[in-house]
């Protein structure tokens, strides 16, 4: 039996679907959030896969000064808005890679990342190997190998110990 391949557009289609249920599941965590951090999450979710985010794009959106959004997120929320941008993208690269059609090039720029590798090294800070490697030690991994919230695997290994 033939395996159906993707066309680059039915790819592209798969990619954006992924990217919207992660910005829709965001909705329950900016309700019970101050509206500074609401504000912070709403700009950070609408431009969450758009190469060049980072905590001073964010902060000129919201016009707030670097100390106060960086430490009022962080004491909200718990983690760095670097951590949180990382952990949803990262969250997302999880459920495309499962599906062994959408090469990783396609995955790193969809997620934002100007360069495969720079992809390639926040997915290995993250979860320990290069997306490759976890596509080849989880075939067909997708939103179960995820947690809803980002926490950074290592952070959740040490957790258990």
């Amino acid at each position: 039996m033939q395996e159906h391949r993707l066309s680059l557009r039915d790819k592209e289609l798969l990619i954006q679907q992924e990217l919207a249920k992660v910005v829709a599941s965001q909705g329950s965590l900016r309700e019970r959030v101050p509206r500074e951090v609401r504000e912070i999450l709403d700009y950070a979710n609408s431009h969450l896969f758009e190469e060049g985010l980072n905590v001073d794009v964010i902060r000129r959106a919201c016009r707030m000064r670097n100390h106060n959004i960086s430490s009022r997120f962080k004491l909200v929320i718990g983690i760095s808005i670097r951590d949180y941008v990382e952990g949803q993208r990262m969250e997302v690269a999880i459920r495309l890679l499962g599906n062994p059609q959408l090469e990783v090039y396609l995955i790193s720029a969809s997620l934002g990342y100007s360069h495969q590798e720079s992809f390639s090294r926040a997915f290995r800070r993250y979860f320990r190997c290069t997306p490759s490697e976890y596509r080849s030690r989880h075939p067909g991994a997708g939103e179960d190998e995820v947690s809803r919230f980002p926490v950074k695997r290592q952070d959740q290994e040490s957790l258990q110990d």
